[in-house]
């Protein structure tokens, strides 16, 4: 059960807790901006608070987690600031410990994200205000998994039942070990992990429903026509942390293998070393979720920081 004092693993979700979050940023669409077309309502909630946002700079650049995050806490009424290592007495050798005690005396959340998987742990037992993990290392991404089970419940109305194929860099992938980690709590769900040889979920994020399919990623068509999935999770080889895949691509010819109710996701961004994950004429399929997926991280991630910081609780007193 989430204690709400810092979110660091998917695994202290529960079903309760997604469902909690997943109605409060249904809440949350309306001022999240996200719709163009409609006006956006004002909320002032977060009003005073402010959050740092420290994301490691040399390696762990973001453009969605970070950018969603600023401007989750923004539309909340709050403001934002950056932390870089390089400019702080981080670089004389001031210890995480002392830099996570003078972040608390003035800044109310600290979002962070580190390659190293330890950091956001040694962050959240010396900071004295909330700490949420942005991605640690190659070892977990909770709020990314939040935001996928939520984009899957807008599109198929429930996680429950869903077939799930993810491909790619199972082994390297944070994305990819929250998401089997945070499938627990729901019912009659399957995952098949479609993967090079060596590139296999590790043990320690392997539910009993998962199947592991080692192949040749050439054939990764026939594999995905064979599994059926209701949904496909499209992964980049992590390059940063040493992948060296065979390069495989979902494209047109991929679009065909799939049942018309399918729907495509992606963390993003889809664009390695060796060419696209998702080939740009699939943007155009209505299967294609991963740009509504990246949408609906401002309002997920708005839900995150109301439910931490209670307020979620201001709202309530203000509309009763």
């Amino acid at each position: 059960m989430w204690d709400r004092k810092h979110l660091l693993d998917i695994e202290c979700f529960s079903r309760g807790d997604f469902e909690g979050i997943f109605f409060m940023a249904d809440g949350m669409v309306p001022i999240s901006g996200i719709d163009k077309k409609k006006d956006r309502k004002r909320i002032y909630v977060a009003n005073g608070d402010i959050m740092t946002v420290w994301f490691e700079p040399e390696y762990e650049n973001s453009t969605r987690t970070s950018g969603s995050f600023e401007g989750a806490m923004m539309r909340l009424g709050g403001s934002c600031k950056k932390f870089n290592e390089k400019e702080s007495s981080m670089s004389k050798g001031e210890s995480v410990e002392d830099t996570a005690r003078i972040l608390s005396q003035h800044t109310d959340l600290i979002v962070d994200r580190h390659t190293d998987p330890k950091h956001v742990y040694r962050l959240a037992k010396a900071a004295t205000v909330p700490v949420v993990n942005g991605g640690n290392g190659s070892y977990q991404h909770p709020t990314q998994t939040i935001q996928d089970f939520y984009t899957i419940r807008k599109r198929r109305g429930r996680v429950d039942g869903a077939t799930i194929a993810i491909i790619g860099d199972m082994k390297n992938g944070r994305v990819v070990h929250s998401l089997c980690s945070g499938l627990l709590p729901f019912e009659n769900v399957k995952v098949a992990g479609v993967h090079q040889e060596g590139y296999g979920l590790p043990k320690e994020f392997r539910p009993k429903f998962y199947e592991s399919r080692q192949i040749d990623m050439s054939r990764l068509d026939k594999e995905l026509a064979d599994i059926n999935p209701d949904i496909v999770y499209v992964t980049r080889p992590q390059t940063e942390r040493g992948s060296a895949m065979q390069p495989y691509c979902v494209n047109a010819n991929t679009m065909k293998c799939l049942r018309p109710d399918a729907m495509v996701m992606h963390a993003l961004p889809r664009d390695s070393k060796s060419g696209p994950e998702i080939a740009y004429e699939v943007d155009a399929d209505p299967r294609a979720a991963y740009f509504e997926q990246a949408a609906y991280g401002v309002p997920v991630r708005m839900a995150i920081i109301s439910a931490i910081m209670d307020y979620d609780g201001k709202i309530r007193r203000a509309s009763s």
